[in-house]
């Protein structure tokens, strides 16, 4: 597996599935499609067999300051390594090394 932008589709679904995520839909107020649509390269997500299992919105203000907004695993993929992942990704962003 590896992490990926996220797209619009990922987005949906996982607001859909808000409960496999976070046990209850109290985050769903923090979910929106601007991460997608206006910060698509600092969110990511990362799928299996085409369901996204983990995923991380955030943004950088510069190339030296970002924020992480969410990072949602499915609970059946809880403490599997994968929000080391998603974060890697975004540093990687930040730090000027990688743009997906």
């Amino acid at each position: 597996m590896k992490v990926e932008n996220c797209t619009l589709e990922d987005y949906f679904s996982i607001v859909e599935d808000i409960v496999e995520f976070w046990g209850s839909n109290r985050t769903l107020k923090y979910h929106h499609p601007i991460y997608i649509h206006e910060f698509g390269q600092t969110a990511f997500v990362i799928r299996d067999e085409g369901k996204p299992i983990a995923y991380l919105f955030g943004f950088i203000s510069d190339q030296s300051a970002g924020y992480v907004h969410l990072i949602g695993i499915r609970e059946s993929y809880q403490k599997k390594g994968f929000r080391k992942f998603t974060l890697s990704a975004f540093y990687s962003v930040l730090k000027g090394k990688r743009i997906p």
